[in-house]
């Protein structure tokens, strides 16, 4: 089960988010931050079951941070030199961390490597948050660029295919699938433009990321043989198997494909997925929006997907040049809020109890100090969100901060752009916008080693340019 799920199980309750105000008060004042705490190299972060302890990886290994006083969040403890004892060792590039009940995992790297490299996930105990205890390793033969923790199992994504692992016990394998078991025409599709990004778990679905095949919807009750349940959004196969291995890195980084993540709310009933893309010679001279843009679907009906509505990104200078970095990253539902980040151009909240009609509750941005890696709901009172360090504006830098969990209006907000533009809007999607079909499930495929060695980062969106993707992954993932 997934973490809301498992405090259902164990009697804890969940505030009633949706009963947040819509607007707010003439007496309220500036949304703004609550309190920061420096984490050199911050990356994903994850709130504790008791939301009162964030853990954030931080790529040299982990921080547990206390936000028992949101106002003054503290880290608690910090791990690094994972696994030096190991040949290889330590772990590096370890951007994801995920927590379910008392177990947290810490996975890398997040990209392959030439050299021998630690790959693998770690377990701990964080019964006593002051004190994580290793409890397990996992190792694989890949790099781990994200991962999910239920609490029996961890679900890994290493370029090509999503592997199942159960941690019930000592980790162990339980299966893998990719798109190709579904529709052997999929493996005529570029690598670069099928890349197994993210997944999320819940109850016995998980919601599979696919870059710009889109989001696999997958039945998980056999963990030993996932089953397609339907796909939402994405290019079909024959579309994508017609783009060129020359041209894919520039379509891997232009809109419209690049889903990114998938998340849903309590009860399944609405999705959203994210795209992470910004202009390029593609989106030049065209009507397309040419950056990501987050979208909301109706997922009631599994097998008959329905678009609702689209959150564009803030418009920003030179985008294509990352100078101003505002795609969409990661984020969060939470009974009727969407908690996003958008690297440079903040983190919002929306209201989705109308999820054709989203509102835009809450927005802060700061883009010479902060670049927004995840947003995500801690209480009633406030959520969290992970700046990483990157660039030239804020090189050496890592936070993790927290925010009021209200309706507000940044005070003197900053320009994205050289001359301030309107707000981003969100389009509702009329209600005849089609899901996409539901592939085939033929019997699952092995997996050639070579295929699952070394995969990198179309995903990673700071280095979002073709000179991000390694000559060693594009060879792999054109594979």
């Amino acid at each position: 089960m997934h973490r809301r799920q498992f405090l259902r199980a164990a009697g804890c309750a969940i505030p009633a988010v949706g009963a947040l105000p819509a607007t707010a008060s003439a007496t309220q004042s500036a949304f703004e931050p609550l309190g920061s705490v420096s984490i050199t190299g911050a990356t994903e972060a994850v709130v504790g079951p008791e939301s009162e302890t964030a853990y954030v990886a931080t790529q040299d290994g982990f921080a547990v941070v206390d936000i028992s006083t949101p106002n003054e969040p503290a880290v608690l403890q910090r791990r690094t030199g994972l696994l030096s004892e190991r040949e290889g060792g330590p772990m590096q590039e370890i951007l994801d961390v995920k927590v379910a009940g008392d177990r947290l995992l810490v996975a890398g790297p997040a990209n392959g490597h030439e050299e021998p490299v630690v790959e693998g996930f770690l377990l701990y105990d964080v019964t006593d948050p002051k004190d994580p205890e290793r409890v397990a390793f996992h190792e694989t033969e890949f790099p781990i660029h994200n991962a999910e923790l239920t609490e029996e199992r961890a679900y890994l994504v290493n370029g090509s295919e999503v592997v199942l692992v159960g941690v019930a016990d000592e980790p162990t394998e339980l299966g893998r699938w990719a798109p190709r078991d579904a529709d052997p025409a999929w493996a005529e599709v570029d690598g670069l433009l099928r890349f197994a990004h993210d997944v999320y778990a819940q109850g016995d679905r998980a919601y599979v990321v696919e870059w710009d095949a889109g989001t696999f919807v997958l039945d998980v009750s056999d963990p030993a043989a996932p089953t397609v349940v339907t796909r939402i959004g994405g290019r079909s196969a024959e579309t994508l198997a017609e783009i060129p291995s020359e041209d894919a890195v520039v379509h891997s980084l232009s809109m419209p494909g690049n889903h990114h993540t998938a998340a849903v709310n309590d009860d399944a009933s609405l999705l959203a997925l994210n795209k992470e893309a910004w202009p390029t010679e593609l989106t030049e001279g065209t009507e397309i929006q040419p950056l990501g843009e987050v979208e909301l679907w109706d997922v009631r009906e599994e097998t008959a997907p329905e678009r609702l509505a689209t959150i564009e990104a803030p418009h920003s200078r030179n985008p294509e040049k990352a100078e101003i970095n505002t795609t969409p990253h990661n984020f969060e539902i939470r009974g009727e809020r969407l908690y996003s980040s958008w690297y440079d151009g903040g983190v919002k909240i929306h209201d989705v109890s109308d999820p054709r009609n989203p509102e835009l509750l809450a927005w802060w941005r700061d883009p010479h100090e902060w670049t927004f890696w995840t947003a995500q709901y801690a209480t009633e009172e406030f959520f969290v969100a992970s700046s990483h360090s990157r660039g030239r504006y804020n090189a050496g830098k890592g936070a993790l901060v927290t925010f009021p969990n209200r309706a507000g209006e940044q005070a003197s907000p900053p320009a994205l752009t050289d001359t301030e533009t309107p707000t981003p809007t969100v389009e509702p999607t009329p209600s005849s916008t089609p899901g996409t079909s539901t592939p085939s499930s033929p019997a699952p495929t092995s997996t050639p080693a070579a295929e699952s060695k070394t995969v990198s980062a179309p995903g990673f969106g700071l280095l979002g340019a073709a000179g991000a993707i390694s000559l060693a992954t594009w060879r792999h993932l054109r594979d």
